[in-house]
């Protein structure tokens, strides 16, 4: 497979050593990881890291949360687990989560990204910080460093800094709308949400859900109007100003979560994967839906691919 998939939502840290052993033997080149408000990614990046050989282990690092100088320690330790084969994908997130939730002041995010940027650098190289910091045990290979961004700015001042950029809540061809998206596709990892089953009904339920909390974070929001999205996206955002996120979620047009999130048949959901591929991007499926239905990605990459779930 050229495609990977995200590990997480659902799943307890105790699961997580067989769930990444099984989707390695299925031949899913990159698991990744993030954090929100269940498992953090160093625990979950660990567990992988520790229980695989060959897939490439990814973790979505919020630039606020941590300091440089603990950022290197863990990212540094995280690198020698699995050797040559982490990647760490920077994002800012959103003022709600990061001063609403963690008193943290929601402040200059590019000025933030690009100062973890050049720090983890100085640090993974054996330099000492402007603060004094120096990371006792550089890794012997530094991991990957991705930024999470479609922000046309942070692409312009921290895209230089990065190895690659991860792309999230667009299609693979709003791409080309999105200034400084780097030219070589190889560079490019994109967030693919896959709800496995047929029910569309049930799909866009689950789909409405998950839309219904990112679309309204101001770098989401600005995304969806620059890739064209803004009318029919506009009466959910008046919902959510007004206080009715129940209502706003509801008002996500079946349409807008047809284009942003894959549901139907294995075949329908690989074609939508393949869409990726075909441009030489690599898709990070993102599992829409009951934990149980993360056991369904196998059957993503089975030839032929089959026209029903059966589980």
């Amino acid at each position: 497979m050229s495609w990977g998939a995200f590990l997480g939502a659902g799943t307890r840290v105790a699961d997580f050593a067989g769930l990444a052993k099984r989707w390695e033997s299925d031949g899913v080149e990159h698991l990744w990881t993030g954090e929100v408000a269940g498992i953090d990614a160093v625990t979950a990046a660990a567990v992988m890291a520790s229980s695989t050989t060959s897939a490439r282990v990814g973790l979505v690092w919020n630039a606020y949360l941590r300091s440089v100088a603990l950022s290197a320690m863990s990212l540094g330790a995280l690198a020698d687990l699995a050797p040559a084969r982490l990647d760490v994908a920077l994002g800012v997130s959103s003022p709600m989560l990061v001063e609403g939730w963690h008193g943290v002041p929601f402040e200059r995010p590019v000025d933030r990204m690009v100062g973890l940027l050049t720090g983890l650098r100085s640090a993974f190289a054996g330099e000492r910080l402007a603060n004094g910091f120096r990371l006792d045990l550089p890794p012997e290979i530094a991991p990957r460093l991705i930024l999470a961004s479609t922000g046309p700015r942070m692409l312009r001042e921290a895209g230089p800094l990065a190895d690659g950029v991860m792309v999230n809540w667009c299609t693979a061809d709003d791409l080309s709308r999105i200034p400084g998206v780097p030219d070589d596709p190889a560079a490019i990892s994109g967030l693919l949400y896959v709800c496995p089953t047929t029910d569309a009904h049930e799909a866009r339920a689950a789909a409405r859900k998950l839309m219904g909390g990112y679309l309204s974070a101001p770098g989401y929001a600005a995304l969806q109007r620059l890739v064209g999205r803004g009318a029919a996206l506009a009466e959910y955002w008046r919902l959510v100003a007004a206080g009715d996120r129940r209502g706003a979620a509801s008002a996500i047009p079946d349409e807008t979560i047809d284009e942003l999130v894959a549901h139907g048949s294995p075949a329908t959901c690989r074609a939508r994967i393949a869409e990726w591929e075909r441009r030489g991007m690599i898709p990070l499926v993102v599992v829409v839906g009951p934990p149980e239905y993360q056991s369904r990605l196998s059957r993503l990459d089975a030839v032929p691919t089959p026209d029903r779930w059966t589980d």
